[in-house]
Parts: structure tokens; sequence; C-alpha cells
């Protein structure tokens, strides 16, 4: 039986930025972009939330902006395990982010995130986080996506697995990874697309939203 994916996982989280770019090889590359965004949005004395924050790479990322500009920042992590080695940068809090009560808020990222929660709270959750964004601040969603049905999907699909295997993961860890995700993480579907496209690069989507 396929073991089930799962973030309280210790070995996971011990190597999870060695994981995680095996798998996503573009995840350095929709850092960076993520960080140019932060660049733009977060003013002086400004509060940023990082939802799902894993070990930190976004806030860590952002290390400088914050500092800089005496950002409040704070990163939401449900997983104990990932809680124990996160390093990024203002505030861990370790909970389930729906449950949490957010502040007015100048930033919010959703990085790879939303697609590991129950598809039927993602979207009361992002709607309400929505409501919380201060006017002129933004929120930056990255996450996989379902795609239109047709021909292309497979190519997007294929696009993925072709990415995985040249970044030196091997067709036996691909699909053991796959498997494991069962039940796990489900694609966002197309309600999410909303705000302005800035990245794809497979089935994987990047936008900006304003309110």
């Amino acid at each position: 039986m396929t073991k089930h994916w799962t973030f309280e996982d210790s070995p996971l989280a011990n190597n999870f930025g060695k994981h995680v770019r095996g798998q996503l090889p573009w995840y350095d590359l929709a850092t960076g972009l993520v960080r140019c965004i932060a660049e733009n949005y977060l003013p002086q004395n400004g509060r940023m939330y990082d939802i799902g924050a894993s070990e930190g790479n976004i806030t860590r990322a952002c290390r400088d902006l914050i500092q800089a500009r005496s950002v409040k920042a704070e990163s939401i992590e449900s997983s104990s395990a990932m809680c124990e080695v996160w390093n990024g940068e203002g505030d861990l809090i370790c909970c389930d982010a729906l449950l949490h009560e957010f502040e007015p808020y100048d930033l919010g990222i959703c990085f790879l995130t939303l697609m590991f929660t129950s598809p039927s709270d993602r979207w009361s959750f992002l709607q309400s986080f929505i409501s919380k964004c201060k006017q002129g601040g933004a929120i930056v969603l990255v996450e996989k996506f379902t795609g239109n049905g047709g021909y292309e999907d497979t190519v997007m699909r294929r696009m993925t697995l072709r990415q995985k295997l040249a970044s030196g993961e091997s067709p036996e860890e691909i699909l053991a990874k796959e498997l494991s995700l069962s039940g796990i993480q489900r694609p966002l579907d197309k309600r999410f697309e909303i705000g302005e496209q800035f990245f794809q690069i497979g089935e994987f989507k990047g936008f900006i939203i304003t309110p």
C-alpha cells in the first residue's frame, strides 16, 4: 500500500528543501518572483502573512524588506514537524490557518498551500482572507490548478513530469510521491484564477489578487 503524504513526517521536514526542489525545480524561481511582488506591496510598518509557511522560504527571501521596512511578518504553519525546522523571518504561529483570526494586512502569501486544504473550505477561506487585505495591498496565490479539459492538460502534466526527471528525481520517486498525494493534494478549480497572472509552469500558476 502506498504511504500517504503528510507534513507531520519528521524526516521529510528535515529534508524539505531538497525534496521540494527535486519535485518542483522552479521552486526558487517562484520564490524569487514572490519576493519581487512583496517589494512592491509592502509599506513601511506594514504587515504580511505567509500561509502554510513550511520551513520559511518566503519570509527568508523577504528578510531584507521585512527588516528595512519594520514589517510585522507572521508565518502560519499547521504542521508541528515543519514548525520545528522553520527558519523564516518574523513570528511563527503553529496553527490551522482556517481557524486563525487575521488582522488587516498589506501582503498575504498562499504559496503551495490551498491545494492541501479541504475543497469544501478553501473558497470561503480565501474570500475571508481577501476581505482582510488593506486597500493598496495584495494576495499572492501560487498553487496547482485544474486544466481546461483538453489535450493541453496532458501536455501540461507531461511538462511537470519532465521537469522532475530533469532535476534528478527517479521515475520510482516521482510515481511514489504522486500516489502518496491521492486525496491529500487536490488542485484548485477555475474559480481561484482571479487577479493578474504572473507565473505558470505546467499545472502550477501564480496570481496577484488585489481587493
